[in-house]
């Protein structure tokens, strides 16, 4: 029996702008406002808020690395606060 055939794809991580690999079809994402280019639930101080219908209307899905989220989850949890982003690598299976 054959493999079954796997998508890889490359593009940048919302998070630092860097080229990596991932599954598209299992890759984390954050949800991006086009008009603020942040994430739908973050204002420009960072501080997060209920979105509006308008802007989860025009969101577009954005990937992120997983080391940019693990990163993110250290401060998370010098902060007091529980990992939040998802450190999955789609890009692991991929490899072997």
């Amino acid at each position: 029996m054959s493999e079954p055939a796997v998508t890889v794809a490359l593009g940048p991580c919302f998070v630092h702008g860097g080229i990596f690999a991932f599954d598209p079809d299992r890759v984390p994402t954050v949800l991006i406002d086009p008009v603020t280019e942040r994430p739908v639930d973050v204002d420009e101080h960072g501080n997060r808020f209920e979105p509006s219908a308008g802007a989860l209307a025009r969101v577009r899905k954005a990937p992120y690395c997983p080391v940019c989220a693990r990163a993110l989850n250290v401060m998370r949890e010098e902060q007091g606060l529980p990992p939040f982003f998802d450190e999955t690598d789609t890009a692991e299976a991929l490899r072997g």
